[in-house]
């Protein structure tokens, strides 16, 4: 996190695919969290995206940790995506039972809560979604939230599409 919030995070970018990455970390995470892979449903893009695939995976897993800490066991979670100009925006929904509108603001904040996680004995800190900012804005993309009551929470976030020519002009 330091390195990230004094602009000295070295990326190593490379073409990878959305729908790979997300495959890929949730294998990782079934280790630590077993049947997730039954309670993750992926409607995403087949395109290829401009990252550092380990740290766009740490903000991932940050996100979808949260989302089982906060949502009933069993419920299903949904990543879904779109792109929209140069760039994918990605989207995870929990059903859990949402953040109230004065706190969403707040969440990605160092130190920062919501209260208790209903679901699981364990208890964060408030860096995993402040750390994902950073990583995500290290992207050159945003990371929000968007929450009803009784509803849930979707935790969005964009990274910049690869384009071919970005290689080349890398090469060159």
């Amino acid at each position: 996190m330091g390195r990230t919030e004094e602009g000295r995070l070295q990326l190593r970018r490379m073409a990878i695919s959305i729908t790979t990455l997300f495959d890929e970390l949730l294998a990782e995470l079934s280790v630590y969290h077993p049947g997730i892979r039954h309670r993750v449903e992926c409607h995403l893009p087949d395109i290829l995206v401009d990252i550092d695939p380990e740290y766009i995976k740490l903000v991932i897993a940050n996100i979808m940790d949260n989302a089982l800490k906060y949502s009933p066991p069993k419920s299903t979670i949904t990543a879904t995506g779109k792109v929209e100009g140069q760039q994918v925006i990605v989207h995870i929904h929990n059903n859990g039972k949402g953040i109230p509108q004065d706190e969403l603001p707040k969440i990605f904040e160092m130190y920062e809560t919501t209260g208790t996680a209903p679901y699981s004995l364990r208890r964060g800190v408030g860096l995993g979604l402040y750390m994902a900012r950073l990583l995500i804005e290290a992207h050159g993309g945003k990371i929000w939230a968007e929450s009803q009551p009784g509803e849930g929470v979707t935790i969005s976030f964009s990274i910049p599409l690869w384009h071919p020519l970005h290689d080349e002009a890398i090469t060159s």
